[in-house]
């Protein structure tokens, strides 16, 4: 466990510095470390599970206010921006190997085609990154709601209400 948790903190902290940032990332509200990602690994699934959900929330909450017309779009369109970014940057971290059980919607076939999942999580940021230089224009939810569907479709099973809700916090 060690070993793995050595080898993500050393792929995040390399892509961090590749990419000019620290390793933290925050929306309106609050501030999630990569590191705590890094203990949701040692903890077990339910961490990562619940991590990743929240960040879904997040961007599903911020794209659900341009839609709606409510709030700042700007600030709706950089809330989802940071999400995917999160997300895309941390995808293995938040999806290990076997973290289809619990309580998450992930489909064991997201693992089977690993290469789709992490091209859409792209698509995604991509998306948002358009959807921000929009000012979180109506126009450009489409982008954004296409690279959604392009994983709900093959990666993410049914509703299940007893796996509770989770807020973006």
């Amino acid at each position: 466990m060690f070993k793995k948790l050595a080898i993500v903190t050393g792929i995040v902290f390399s892509v961090a510095a590749i990419a000019g940032t620290t390793p933290a990332f925050a929306d309106s509200k609050t501030i999630v470390k990569t590191q705590d990602i890094q203990i949701a690994i040692a903890k077990g699934f339910g961490e990562a599970i619940k991590k990743r959900r929240t960040i879904f929330r997040c961007i599903a909450t911020g794209l659900k206010k341009i839609k709606e017309g409510k709030g700042d779009a700007k600030k709706n369109a950089r809330l989802v921006l940071k999400n995917a970014a999160m997300l895309e940057q941390n995808l293995k971290a938040l999806f290990p190997a076997g973290s289809h059980k619990g309580k998450t919607r992930a489909k064991k076939a997201l693992w089977g085609d690993w290469d789709k999942f992490a091209k859409q999580a792209a698509a995604l940021k991509a998306g948002a990154a358009k959807l921000t230089a929009m000012d979180g224009s109506k126009k450009g939810l489409k982008g954004v709601y296409k690279t959604c569907k392009g994983c709900h479709k093959p990666f993410r099973g049914e509703k299940n209400k007893a796996h509770g809700k989770v807020k973006c916090s």
